[in-house]
């Protein structure tokens, strides 16, 4: 909103960041503030320049993930129902 505040704890949260922050640089942060911590979404590093964006898993990973999941848990039904079936029906009698 464009207010400015000095010291303010800051968290963000991802699974790797581009760009980077030292001590004693001078930031410019976009986020929420949730119980006093601004939960940041996008910093800029005044000091260099540089922007710090957290990536996260996309949509399309999950989706994957789930649908491979869901295909071994097929596989393993079908390989246990397999194995209860008992002898092949063309299988000779002892």
């Amino acid at each position: 909103m464009g207010n400015r505040v000095q010291l303010v704890p800051v968290e963000m949260r991802g699974r790797r960041f581009e760009g980077s922050v030292s001590d004693g640089d001078w930031v410019r942060a976009r986020g929420r503030i949730r119980n006093g911590t601004l939960h940041a979404t996008r910093i800029t590093n005044v000091t260099t320049g540089a922007v710090v964006r957290a990536r996260r898993v996309s949509k399309v990973m999950i989706f994957l993930g789930i649908l491979a999941l869901l295909a071994w848990i097929a596989w393993m039904v079908f390989v246990v129902m397999g194995i209860d079936s008992g002898p092949p029906p063309d299988f000779p009698e002892p």
